[in-house]
């Protein structure tokens, strides 16, 4: 955790998916948002009690995995379309 509580997201300077959108900075934070957005379903499903995945959901690796697409997707879309960041 952070300083203040939160996550401190640690990703590969060098791979080639965050080259090829280091030098556009809207691209590079929708990368980021992405790359934060799987950490952040992560830590949710291991936390006591979920705000991202229903109960039922945590003993069903394909409702995981749907609903860490679902979830992704909307965290990149509403930061394109400038509802947080």
């Amino acid at each position: 955790t952070g300083e203040r509580g939160g996550l401190v997201l640690q990703y590969n300077l060098n791979h080639p998916a965050q080259e090829a959108v280091q030098d556009q900075e809207d691209d590079l934070a929708a990368y980021l948002v992405w790359l934060m957005g799987h950490e952040m379903c992560r830590y949710d499903l291991l936390q006591g009690s979920s705000v991202l995945f229903d109960s039922e959901d945590k003993d069903n690796p394909d409702a995981i995995l749907h609903k860490t697409l679902r979830n992704i997707g909307e965290f990149v879309h509403k930061f394109r379309m400038g509802e947080f960041g």
